[in-house]
């Protein structure tokens, strides 16, 4: 199938697929575009856990460490 025909063929059938492919295709096409600009980008899913492990830190219900912290964990193993 050439890509003229695979891209047709996305545009005919968009509209038939449910709403959770929907979301993880968009989020993929994203994905793929801002690499090309960027070469990273998070998808909104991992915007979001990301935000929300920020407000738990935030609160102080998570714990934190220092990076000298890690390193002498990491040390005294």
């Amino acid at each position: 199938m050439s890509t003229t025909e695979k891209i047709d063929f996305l545009k005919n059938h968009l509209s038939q697929i449910d709403e959770g492919f929907l979301n993880v295709f968009y989020d993929m096409m994203l994905s793929q575009l801002n690499k090309k600009s960027t070469g990273f980008e998070l998808t909104e899913s991992q915007k979001k856990e990301l935000d929300r492990r920020w407000e738990i830190h935030k609160s102080g219900k998570s714990k934190s460490y220092t990076w000298e912290e890690v390193k002498q964990s990491i040390g005294a193993k």
